[in-house]
């Protein structure tokens, strides 16, 4: 009944699917929610590691674990120290629990004072620890262009041994 309208379409609300208060649409995204509902899989089973600045430098874990953000038995190898980092390790296990609730997780820092030999030694002290998958959303400025650096290595060693690895491009716009 409006002459210049073309067309038009309903605005739906998002249906979210998420573990505690924080808000994360990636279950759907990601088809997690058709990959739970076709074939039951939840994460049991599975180990994620994931590897960025901090866990819980800006401690609010067990604010997480109180509203259900995160479970209370995340396995922390090495951290920043208080306030040195901005806990992007917890924000992407909080997505990570979202979509695979079932899922054991692991936290490793990739910070260090040493070249990216932190980085790498936790790449592979995750996997030693059990972690099935490793993330990571971590750009290390001295990594070598064009051979496999510290860190590459250890990302190679890992994949041998079957355990995928992924990892964000660059992370920064």
């Amino acid at each position: 009944q409006i002459p210049q309208l073309v067309g038009g379409r309903p605005i739906y609300r998002p249906i979210v699917s998420y573990q505690g208060i924080a808000d994360n649409q990636a279950w759907q995204s990601l088809q997690a929610d058709t990959a739970t509902a076709q074939y039951g899989v939840t994460g049991a089973g599975v180990t994620v590691g994931v590897i960025s600045d901090s866990f819980n430098s800006l401690n609010g874990y067990a604010a997480d674990v109180t509203s259900g953000d995160l479970p209370a038995n995340v396995k922390v190898l090495s951290d920043l120290p208080a306030g040195e980092g901005s806990d992007e390790g917890r924000a992407m296990l909080q997505n990570i629990h979202d979509i695979a609730p079932g899922a054991a997780l692991q936290f490793a820092t990739a910070f260090g004072n040493d070249d990216g030999l932190t980085f790498a030694n936790n790449i592979k002290a995750l996997a030693a620890a059990g972690s099935n998958i490793i993330v990571d959303d971590v750009g290390n400025p001295y990594e070598p262009f064009f051979q496999d650096g510290i860190i590459a290595q250890a990302v190679n060693s890992v994949v041998s041994q079957g355990i995928p690895y992924f990892a964000a491009a660059r992370n920064s716009a």
